[in-house]
């Protein structure tokens, strides 16, 4: 079977957990012997180029900036004229992309910020379309579609006049064959919000599955339950400042001095950063918190064996929380907020330790209560466990594979 994916990034120029897992599923159907091409934005590179069945063609995805000052205005501008540039481009690369490799299904992952016009062309190739759904941007249309929602005249012409021109400011009409959900809570958030544009065949959950051969569960060191990760982008829905203010309370107020916080990531938001820089200096930890920036993901292994402890202080609904399944089956001590699908994953008292988002005292609590040993080694031991038996990859390739097969069985 010939397999056209799509995505805005595609390793190993990425930003998350949605672009590495949609590289690995990649890898796991070409082991069970489909062709996969995958078309994405050359994000990261100075132009366009096509290697090994990955074209990376697309314009890299558009943020459109907030015009708060005049600089951030004529950003907004330069912003627009792109987006409406890779609107019409965009589509002709789709087009040559599919009709080069003639796949029989398309399989769509990240399509968030890129092109409208891409998906346009997918809906009239009339080809079988699956979507794996990872975050939330099915239901949330993004900037540039919001703001040719608004009730202004002037927007509502120069609207009109960008569709026939071949720009496209409405949502496409996609009719998926197979929608694939990370998480039940996904699924169940989607069904309670219309999809735009979009016409559901059937929908299903499956799990974002870990190859834990990659993630060996190691002994602990003895210092280990001292050493505190955070992974993630460096945006304040992820909660970092939590993570800071307990270190805070354990470092200055219960003088336990022993701990130290390494956190992970790409800086997203820069404003967000510069303030935790200052929380940081206010509250005297510069030497025991470590921005690390982002590293290579294969290079994690070795960043979660010298650790014992990872805290997810997230306070949004997150999708999923691949490093959660990534830490558990490397034996860290998981302390986490549980907050929308990472609810499915960790249990509290159980796996992993809870507590609310934004306390950085229960935070700290338990950070305390993990030096236990044998509540250490409960959790540590019922992690692993849990990975393998319910995210394990070779499970969640499998059903993806088998949902494929049916489809096109069934369409011959």
């Amino acid at each position: 079977m010939k397999i056209a994916i799509i995505s805005n990034f595609y390793p190993p120029y990425y930003i998350g957990g949605y672009e590495l897992f949609c590289q690995k599923v990649a890898e796991g159907l070409r082991r069970k012997g489909h062709q996969v091409f995958v078309a994405t934005s050359y994000y990261g590179l100075k132009k366009p180029k096509i290697e090994d069945n990955i074209w990376r063609i697309f314009g890299p995805p558009i943020l459109l900036h907030s015009a708060a000052t005049f600089r951030d205005f004529l950003y907004t501008i330069v912003d627009f004229l792109r987006r409406c540039f890779f609107e019409l481009r965009d589509s002709k690369k789709c087009a040559e992309f599919l009709s080069s490799i003639n796949p029989d299904v398309i399989y769509l992952w990240n399509t968030k910020k890129i092109a409208l016009s891409i998906l346009e062309v997918c809906s009239k190739s009339r080809l079988p379309i699956f979507y794996y759904v990872f975050d939330h941007h099915l239901v949330e249309p993004g900037r540039w579609l919001n703001f040719w929602t608004k009730n202004n005249l002037i927007i509502r012409f120069l609207a009109n006049c960008l569709n026939v021109a071949g720009i496209r400011t409405k949502p496409v009409q996609l009719k998926i064959t197979s929608l694939h959900f990370a998480t039940h809570f996904l699924k169940k958030a989607t069904e309670h919000r219309s999809i735009k544009g979009a016409k559901i065949i059937s929908s299903k959950v499956i799990y974002c599955g870990l190859e834990t051969d990659k993630f060996p569960f190691c002994q602990e060191n003895f210092n280990f339950p001292n050493q505190i990760l955070f992974v993630g982008q460096i945006v304040r829905h992820k909660g970092v400042h939590t993570v800071i203010e307990a270190m805070d309370i354990l470092i200055n107020k219960k003088n336990r001095k022993e701990f130290n916080l390494a956190i992970i990531g790409p800086i997203v938001d820069k404003s967000y950063y510069l303030f935790l820089q200052k929380l940081i200096k206010k509250n005297n930890l510069v030497n025991k918190v470590k921005f690390v920036g982002q590293v290579e993901h294969k290079e994690m292994t070795n960043i979660y064996r010298n650790h014992g402890l990872l805290i997810f202080p997230s306070i949004w609904d997150e999708p999923f929380g691949i490093t959660i399944l990534e830490a558990m089956a490397s034996g860290l001590v998981v302390i986490a907020t549980g907050t929308g699908g990472s609810a499915e994953i960790v249990k509290d008292g159980k796996n992993a330790l809870i507590f609310p988002k934004e306390n950085a005292k229960k935070c700290a609590e338990c950070i305390l209560m993990a030096q236990n040993p044998e509540l250490r080694y409960q959790l540590r031991q019922q992690a692993r466990k849990d990975v393998e038996n319910y995210f394990n990859f070779s499970k969640t390739i499998n059903q993806i594979n088998q949902d494929l097969q049916q489809i096109i069985t069934y369409n011959s």
